[in-house]
């Protein structure tokens, strides 16, 4: 994202220089500071950061609540980081861009796991995500093989009575 020709680099443009040549303590720190002038900006340098796996910053959770919080304030920023969205190319849909693959990741990751929590936990921090729909089908199955291994009547009753809208019923 570090464009060059910016005739004055200030600190946001430092941080992004950071992000860009993978130095994510110095980006991250930068980000961190320039909070307050640049709520939409830093938010969603910080998400870039906490969305990559090649660091030790990386959480998914962390990164959806740094771009959701960016996609609100977009509509109230500054004079000064308005000409900085521009410059950065930073757009109403490059943010949502960002926000519908940080969701992605993380359902992939709920889904690799494999389990009921890890899907729930999705549903629960992810819940305007397109991808809410297919992890509650993930939940249902799962927990309908869970009773299918339990083989009881107690299990399929557990399953029916936790399960009352499942779409295997």
């Amino acid at each position: 994202l570090f464009i060059h020709g910016n005739p004055l680099p200030g600190q946001i443009d430092k941080a992004f220089e950071s992000l860009h040549n993978y130095n994510y303590f110095e980006a991250k720190k930068l980000f961190e500071k320039s909070l307050k002038k640049y709520p939409v900006i830093s938010g969603f340098g910080l998400s870039l950061i906490h969305s990559r796996s090649d660091n030790p910053f990386h959480d998914l959770d962390v990164a959806y609540s740094r771009i959701n919080t960016s996609i609100t304030l977009f509509n109230e920023v500054s004079k000064r980081e308005e000409s900085k969205l521009k410059f950065y190319r930073i757009s109403i849909d490059s943010l949502n861009r960002v926000k519908t693959a940080i969701e992605y990741q993380a359902f992939q990751k709920a889904r690799t796991a494999d389990d009921i929590s890890s899907l729930k936990h999705f549903t629960a921090v992810y819940t305007a995500s397109d991808f809410v729909k297919d992890a509650e089908r993930s939940i249902d199955s799962l927990a309908f093989i869970i009773a299918l291994k339990e083989n009881s009547s107690e299990g399929y009753q557990k399953y029916i009575n936790e399960n009352p809208d499942s779409h295997l019923l």
